[in-house]
């Protein structure tokens, strides 16, 4: 394991072996932060701490990162750097795993702000309005009996997904943490019910 107190203490850059300024938080060269822990998800892939990420950035970010930092680039290299390697990519795979979801970016974003969610059974429980919508969709999922009308289902909860996206946008950039919650919370089940309609749509086509 990796000691990050290590990381402040470096002189030359762990990655490109360039000269460090003073309590530098990143390279100037390579761009590569010196301890990853100290930075957020958002600095670590260089795109804007908000809820409206660009996927194709975040993407192209990500995959520039895994070139530059993969430990595979590291083989001949001391085994303190592999080690710092390895860590740094776990770091960022975290937070491409994270901030590429929308569910899990809002989450996230709402930790930043210091907003804690119920897990899901609490949180639906004070939101009787949404637990009957799940429960009405979720009937509505077992009760398909073609193809046609699951797909057209499933559409329509694409489409309710994309509306919900929206909300959570209009939410967390009026900084309405509570609204963002709620929208996030309601996301989280439609996302689910899709996913079981999608897995009865293959038993359909089986």
């Amino acid at each position: 394991m990796v000691n990050h107190s290590v990381f402040n203490q470096q002189e030359i850059c762990w990655n490109c072996r360039r000269s460090l300024t003073a309590e530098a938080a990143q390279c100037s060269q390579c761009k590569i932060f010196i301890d990853p822990q100290a930075c957020s998800y958002f600095e670590l892939l260089d795109v804007p701490e908000t809820f409206d990420v660009d996927s194709q950035v975040l993407e192209k970010h990500y995959l520039e990162i895994q070139q530059r930092v993969h430990p595979d680039q590291f083989a001949n290299r001391s085994a303190s750097d592999k080690e710092r390697s390895l860590d740094y990519i776990t770091h960022v795979n975290d937070a491409y795993f994270i901030l590429s979801s929308p569910i899990k970016r809002a989450i996230h974003l709402l930790n930043r702000f210091g907003v804690w969610m119920d897990n899901d059974e609490l949180a639906i429980s004070k939101n009787p309005a949404l637990l009957m919508e799940v429960m009405e969709l979720r009937e509505a999922v077992a009760e398909a009996k073609d193809f046609a009308g699951l797909n057209q289902l499933i559409i329509d909860l694409k489409q309710k997904e994309k509306k919900l996206e929206q909300a959570l946008h209009d939410a967390f950039s009026s900084k309405n943490w509570a609204e963002a919650a709620k929208e996030t919370l309601t996301l989280q089940y439609i996302s689910k019910i899709v996913k079981d309609a999608r897995q009865q749509l293959i038993k359909h086509m089986s």
